[in-house]
C-alpha cells in the first residue's frame, strides 16, 4: 500500500473518496503499475475528441461526426463517452446519434453523428459548446475530461432583389434576408 501522499506534492494528489482504501482516506487504494495520474501524463490516458470545431452548414444539412478514440488501452473494463451540450448552449436542439460511445481499447474508434435540429429559428450564425461526460471503470479515463468541443452553425445570407413601381418610376430595393441564431 502507498501512503496518501503517494511520495509526491500534495497539490497534485487528487482527492476523491474512490481513489482511496479507507474512509478517512490516509491509505491508497491497490495500486499495481503506475498510478492513474501518471498513466494520464505519460501513457496518455485520456479520451480524444476530433475535430475539435465541428461546422454546420447548409451544405452538410447541419450534420456532421465526431470521431472519439482512446489514447491508451484501459487496464480494466471500458470507458463511456456521453456527448451533451454545456448549461450556456443548452438552449439549442442538437441530436448526438448513438448517444454514447463505448470503447475497449485504443484501437477503436467511435463514430457518433451530430445534427442541428431547428435551423430555421436561428436568426444568425452560433457557435455552440458541448462536452463529453465520461465513466470509466479505470479511473485514469475520469481523471482528465475532455475539453469542450463547438459546433458551428453557419447560417447563410442571401440577397433578394425586389421591384415596387411607384409612378411610373422603378425603385430597386435590395432585401438582405439574415436567418441566424435564437
Amino acid at each position: 500500500f502507498l501512503l496518501a501522499d503517494t511520495g509526491i506534492r500534495e497539490e497534485t494528489i487528487c482527492c476523491e473518496e474512490d481513489h482511496y482504501a479507507d474512509l478517512e482516506q490516509t491509505t491508497a487504494g491497490w495500486i499495481s503499475g503506475w498510478p492513474a495520474q501518471t498513466r494520464v501524463v505519460l501513457d496518455n490516458a485520456k479520451v480524444l475528441t476530433s475535430p475539435k470545431t465541428l461546422q454546420l452548414t447548409q451544405e452538410n444539412e447541419y450534420e456532421a461526426t465526431l470521431s472519439i478514440n482512446l489514447g491508451s488501452t484501459p487496464l480494466r473494463g471500458s470507458v463511456w463517452a456521453y456527448p451533451e451540450l454545456s448549461p450556456e448552449s443548452a438552449d439549442a436542439q442538437v441530436v448526438f446519434t448513438p448517444p454514447m460511445a463505448v470503447l475497449y481499447d485504443n484501437e477503436t474508434t467511435a463514430t457518433i453523428n451530430v445534427r442541428v435540429q431547428g435551423v430555421e429559428d436561428y436568426t444568425s450564425s452560433a457557435t455552440l459548446v458541448f462536452l463529453t461526460t465520461l465513466q470509466s471503470c479505470d479511473a485514469a479515463f475520469t481523471l482528465s475530461p475532455p475539453e469542450p468541443l463547438f459546433i458551428e452553425v453557419v447560417i447563410p445570407q442571401s440577397q433578394t432583389t425586389v421591384i415596387v413601381e411607384d409612378d411610373g418610376v422603378d425603385t430597386f430595393i435590395v432585401v438582405l434576408l439574415v436567418v441566424g441564431a435564437f
